[in-house]
């Protein structure tokens, strides 16, 4: 038993390095989530990479529902459904920027590429299928653009 009487917790102080390292092994959210080989660090950058294109996917879609909020009557059933349904995907987009954070925080090169590749991939997809969708000639759009302080 220790001087102090605190029975068996002890903690062990361990740093954790802070730079971006190109090592095949890490964890990933969960304990059991482990990437430890080739394979694994091949699903995982795949994954985050289809994650970080439906960041921007979900991003696109509360566009169009503030659109098809605009366009449609102030019903008071409509207004609820908009409103519920904006919430949902707000809450999914926050979510996965989240997740994606997380993600980066592993440290692996790898992983930051797929996510700024994935997101940047998925925003000129979307800008390309943009003029087809309700958006289109939709000065909201452009407002949107314009109140981002990130561009």
């Amino acid at each position: 038993m220790d001087g102090m009487g605190m029975g068996k917790n002890v903690t062990k102080n361990v740093m954790m390095e802070m730079v971006f390292s190109s090592e095949h092994n890490f964890v990933i959210y969960f304990d059991s989530w482990t990437v430890d080989n080739e394979s694994k660090y091949a699903g995982a950058i795949i994954l985050i990479f289809l994650a970080s294109m439906g960041l921007e996917l979900l991003q696109f879609l509360l566009k169009i529902v503030l659109v098809f909020q605009k366009r449609a009557s102030q019903t008071t059933q409509n207004v609820i459904l908009f409103n519920l349904g904006y919430i949902c995907l707000y809450f999914l987009w926050v979510s996965l920027a989240y997740l994606l954070m997380l993600a980066v925080m592993t440290y692996s090169t790898g992983v930051f590429c797929a996510i700024i590749t994935g997101i940047t991939f998925g925003h000129f997809l979307l800008k390309i299928i943009e003029p087809t969708t309700p958006l289109a000639n939709e000065s909201l759009s452009q407002e949107l653009v314009v109140k981002n302080p990130c561009c």
